[in-house]
């Protein structure tokens, strides 16, 4: 992240020179290493909001408290989707969202997954009633194991996604929005599971399409507009990013954590906009007074613009409220002093 900063910091309007700003961006840029380039994953069974479903649906061969996650999972293997080496892709944008009225299949097996527990039982019944229901069941029973094999791929680090599992939550995952296109919680997976193969120009454009479709069906869901930002951020549209970044925020302030700030005031300083992250993270900070990544960047923009006093004042308020980040708190300790003043 500090090479793609200082790659894109070149020439960049409203920043000053490259030895001037360098330490501010790689500071920002420091804290966007510290978490993974997607969001967490959502739980799939919280998360479904149809009106058609007013309760949890118990299902008797789900996960049960004395069961392991491998033995709800599948340990069948399953070809490799996508590898990121050869430009293939287990679907394009359209092949999910291009044909909405289409009726799923209920019928159909995921890919030649080999129906886990609680998948088979969910499948009998809506192959035996489709109803809106059923159907719905079937989608979420998918939607939570593509969640857990996101959750054990991202765990995995570096690997192919035949290995890491990435392939499979990719399979669950186009399944869930297959059967039900209209739920903006599958969607949303769908996205985060694109965002996740990093590696790759064409899956981020997949998710990018799959975070606005989610803001399409909901446009008051934060979190998805807080993905489309960082995404837009990747692809270095930083005007843009900016934009999904105050708006989700001004949605739901919690959403803001150490890597949002580090982006967020990244792309202030790359579009030139300096002036208007001040703005905009001097009254976020008045709204939420012990949100540290909000002072902590405000500090460090301030120190950016020139303005001394005001971002050792800063940074010494943000340190404090970064107590259950002790990473962050020992950077932001490191830099108050860097700046003169007392780090302790």
């Amino acid at each position: 992240m500090v090479s793609f900063v200082s790659q894109s910091l070149r020439d960049a309007p409203g920043c000053g020179g490259v030895s001037a700003m360098f330490p501010t961006l790689a500071a920002l840029a420091l804290f966007a290493m510290f978490a993974t380039t997607t969001l967490t994953a959502f739980s799939a069974e919280a998360a479904v909001s149809s009106d058609d479903i007013s309760e949890s649906v118990p299902l008797s061969a789900d996960l049960e408290s004395g069961e392991s996650e491998e033995e709800f999972s599948s340990d069948i293997d399953v070809p490799d989707f996508y590898t990121g080496a050869d430009g293939d892709v287990f679907a394009l944008a359209e092949d999910v969202f291009g044909s909405p009225d289409r009726e799923a299949d209920p019928a159909d097996a995921v890919g030649d997954l080999e129906p886990f527990p609680a998948e088979r039982e969910a499948l009998e019944k809506a192959q035996a009633d489709p109803n809106r229901l059923n159907i719905m069941t079937l989608a979420m029973v998918r939607a939570r194991m593509a969640t857990m094999l996101l959750a054990k791929a991202r765990a995995a680090g570096d690997l192919p996604p035949s290995q890491s599992g990435m392939d499979r939550a990719l399979a669950y995952g186009l399944s869930a929005v297959d059967l039900v296109p209209d739920e903006p919680a599958f969607t949303f997976l769908l996205a985060q599971i694109y965002a996740a193969h990093t590696k790759s120009t064409l899956m981020l454009s997949l998710a990018e399409d799959a975070a606005e479709r989610t803001l399409a069906l909901d446009p008051a869901k934060a979190e998805a507009r807080l993905l489309l930002g960082a995404i837009l951020f990747r692809e270095r549209y930083f005007g843009p990013a900016i934009d999904s970044f105050e708006r989700a925020l001004t949605d739901k302030g919690d959403l803001l954590d150490i890597r949002t700030a580090g982006l967020l005031g990244s792309a202030y300083c790359l579009d030139g906009q300096t002036a208007r992250g001040v703005r905009f993270l001097d009254a976020f900070a008045k709204k939420h007074p012990k949100s540290g990544p909000a002072l902590f960047a405000l500090a460090v923009l301030h120190h950016a613009t020139g303005k001394d006093k005001d971002a050792q004042a800063g940074m010494k308020k943000a340190i404090p409220e970064l107590k259950a980040d002790p990473d962050a708190q020992k950077y932001a300790r490191s830099l108050l002093k860097e700046w003169g003043g007392n780090g302790q």
